[in-house]
């Protein structure tokens, strides 16, 4: 299948994926819920997740059961999205996928540094897709995550995980977090070599920004929260950001105070993303989420016969998602409407 031919297939089929996206007016509603439940049943009654929650036999529905469900639908659009797709394509889409394993996978190591013992593969949502290589059923019947890690012995991020990993290391699941998060995006970044160039130079501003802002954010949080020495920051920074290089980048990772930290950003497009040590890290979130969402629905609205549509349809279904189960976690601790805008990616007027 030609590239044009190829991708006009695609696109049609995004187009009538996309009328699911929630309209403005349908987030308000939710907002607008008098409480919880009511925020749940608007969302199964009267929007297209309707029927995908419909699916399933539950007597009741949560914010963490309705996660999963959407999760499993996105995994199986994601699947379905890539068979459209051969050769060099396909190994960028298996890549793409390893960023859902590996949040299982930090599902599993997490109950297993905590001593809590995780039973049910099937609350995975890559577990029973056709994309995925890893044997979750062997990880889980691991003794403790160390035996959890060796397992992955035949994967080929195994290398940037095993030693140097102490279980009694508090920041254990912080430092499994950031390494495979280094891992995705390396591989990710190593897998656009062999596309056209037209589509590499598009992924490489969609990706090499998420890389610039992860970088951001991960030195904001190291500095903030965790015992971290610069040195160690900079070595877990990931490489191939778009617009900061090395030198800025190390220039961050070595700052010694917040007005330092701002200076540095100070003329970068991110500038006004961080204001550390003023900001609530969720509002970070926020500005974080509605940078990258702008930059996403310029290819939605042009919709042109490359992988931009491609990539924009499947980054901003998981930012609906997140956006759906923040209101839902909000609804469920009765946070007031004006505040629980704070929470999504994108402002209602």
């Amino acid at each position: 299948m030609g590239s044009i031919t190829r991708y006009a297939a695609i696109n049609s089929r995004l187009k009538a994926m996309e009328r699911r996206f929630l309209a403005k007016e349908q987030y308000k509603k939710i907002i607008k819920s008098v409480n919880y439940e009511e925020s749940i049943s608007y969302i199964r009654d009267e929007t297209l997740y309707g029927k995908i929650m419909n699916n399933y036999n539950l007597e009741k529905f949560n914010e963490e059961n309705i996660q999963y469900i959407l999760m499993k639908d996105y995994i199986k659009n994601f699947h379905n999205i890539s068979s459209f797709f051969n050769g060099e394509y396909k190994k960028l889409f298996n890549i793409m996928f390893m960023k859902f394993q590996f949040e299982d996978l930090i599902l599993i190591l997490r109950e297993k540094h905590t001593g809590r013992k995780y039973t049910d593969e099937n609350l995975l949502i890559t577990y029973d897709s056709p994309l995925n290589k890893i044997n979750f059923e062997k990880i889980i019947s691991s003794k403790d995550i160390n035996e959890a890690i060796s397992m992955l012995k035949d994967n080929r991020f195994y290398k940037y995980l095993h030693g140097g990993l102490n279980p009694l290391d508090e920041e254990l699941l912080f430092r499994l977090e950031v390494s495979l998060d280094y891992i995705y995006y390396v591989e990710l970044m190593k897998a656009l070599d062999n596309i056209d160039k037209e589509d590499k130079d598009i992924i490489n501003k969609i990706i090499g920004s998420y890389i610039d802002l992860l970088n951001i954010q991960f030195i904001y949080r190291a500095k903030k929260y965790y015992k971290l020495s610069s040195e160690e920051i900079l070595n877990h920074t990931i490489p191939n950001g778009f617009n900061i290089n090395i030198n800025k980048l190390k220039r961050l990772c070595y700052h010694k105070n917040l007005e330092e930290f701002q200076d540095i950003l100070a003329d970068t497009k991110y500038k006004d993303l961080f204001k550390y040590g003023v900001e609530e890290d969720y509002l970070t979130e926020k500005y974080i989420s509605s940078y990258i969402k702008k930059m996403l629905l310029k290819y939605k609205k042009e919709h042109k016969n490359n992988i931009g549509t491609v990539i924009a349809y499947l980054e901003l279904s998981l930012f609906e998602i997140k956006d759906i189960i923040s209101l839902l976690e909000a609804k469920r601790y009765c946070i007031e409407d004006e505040e629980l805008l704070s929470y999504i990616s994108f402002t209602i007027d």
